[in-house]
């Protein structure tokens, strides 16, 4: 299950955990936890917008199902377009 919460709180239980988030939607319990707190994409300092090259609004490149840019032989692949650190596309 996915909690999409700006704001949870953790509790220890006997048995695991229970995570409540703060909004007032129901709490979770659980015996294991993973927690994805995000990331930002390393693109800042490589002269996309000098390229050409659009991003969106978090400085992901913006890319179609086959990993091409708005830029004629420009693809974009791993986690600076935010699809993932590890995709490909199949010939």
């Amino acid at each position: 299950m996915v909690v999409d919460a700006a704001d949870i709180r953790f509790t220890k239980r006997s048995s695991g955990f229970e995570v409540t988030p703060r909004d007032g939607a129901q709490a979770i319990a659980g015996t294991d936890l993973l927690v994805a707190v995000g990331r930002r994409p390393n693109t800042d300092d490589l002269g996309l917008a000098e390229a050409g090259v659009e991003v969106d609004g978090r400085g992901y490149i913006i890319v179609d199902d086959q990993l091409r840019t708005n830029v004629e032989h420009i693809w974009a692949m791993g986690d600076c377009n935010g699809r993932g650190a590890f995709n490909a596309y199949v010939v």
